[in-house]
């Protein structure tokens, strides 16, 4: 049996086809009063409950949600990308010129909703993130020492590569020259070192996070997110003597952009800390990213 709010215009209709016959059934067997009597508003109501019904049945839950948090979804999926051009001490890192790219999946789960603004959990992974450390390859040299207490004076020059790029904490001066005078005599030796990047693959695993929406009734979201994490990489990052297995956390503030309910664009900009909690020697990466979502949900 079809229920009263899901009653459209083929379901009146029949009901008053029905009624129609038995009307007429009841004005042969005598009943011509009752029928009378009750005809008019029996018809009318059968009429009436058939159109509200093919009116409101359908709209009914998109109407409930566009008055409560129309652009909230309960629950979202996100495929993000990530990238931070360089490193600098912003917090607690000493490693600077480190560069970050990642690709990883999202996931919220809403756990508070107030007029004005929601709380989610928020889980991450990057099954995709690359971080790259400046390299020092290799140095070229100039030197002039005249001789001196009857040392022979020493007068070189050349280029040597290094058989393994050695990462450094920062990029230093390229060109370094040392010139002093001693007894008379004009010391003099200069150099030039070459450095290059080298790219290390790292997989992350951020599982502790809150992401907090303010205005949900907006297509305009302003959020706020925290998380924390761990990395695990196939050499030591950022330099030798460090660790394979990093901790991370991470805060930021940016945007949900609503396009339709539970489809926004998120676009972020994040400070991120990456080190390996003392487990080696601990230089530390602080990074700046910018982070650009496509979210669906419901």
């Amino acid at each position: 049996m079809e229920e009263a709010g899901d009653l459209g215009p083929g379901v009146t209709h029949r009901l008053v086809c029905w009624y129609k016959r038995e009307a007429i059934a009841a004005q042969h067997k005598g009943a011509s009063i009752r029928v009378s009597l009750f005809h008019p508003y029996l018809l009318k109501a059968v009429v009436l409950l058939g159109v509200l019904g093919s009116l409101s049945a359908v709209p009914a839950r998109a109407a409930h949600r566009d008055l409560i948090h129309p652009y909230a979804p309960a629950h979202t999926w996100a495929v993000f990308g990530e990238y931070s051009p360089s490193s600098s001490h912003i917090i607690l890192g000493a490693a600077r010129e480190r560069e970050f790219a990642a690709l990883g999946l999202a996931y919220t789960h809403n756990m508070y909703r107030g007029q004005h603004w929601d709380l989610s959990y928020l889980f991450e992974v990057r099954p995709f993130m690359a971080e790259s450390d400046p390299v020092m390859t290799g140095f070229a040299y100039n030197i002039d020492l005249p001789g001196a207490n009857g040392s022979p004076a020493v007068r070189a020059s050349g280029v040597i590569h290094f058989s393994h790029e050695l990462p450094v904490l920062e990029i230093g001066p390229r060109v370094s020259d040392i010139t002093f005078t001693y007894k008379g005599k004009k010391y003099y030796a200069d150099y030039t070192q070459y450095y290059g990047r080298r790219w290390t693959y790292v997989g992350g695993m951020s599982p502790l996070g809150l992401k907090i929406n303010f205005f949900p009734h907006s297509r305009l979201q302003p959020m706020l997110t925290a998380n924390g994490g761990f990395a695990a990489s196939l050499r030591d990052v950022p330099m030798f003597d460090t660790s394979a297995g990093n901790f991370t956390f991470s805060f930021g503030a940016g945007f949900d952009v609503f396009r339709r309910f539970g489809y926004p664009l998120r676009l972020e900009y994040r400070i991120q800390h990456f080190s390996n909690a003392y487990v080696g020697n601990d230089p530390g990466i602080d990074s700046q990213m910018i982070y650009v979502g496509y979210v669906w949900g419901q």
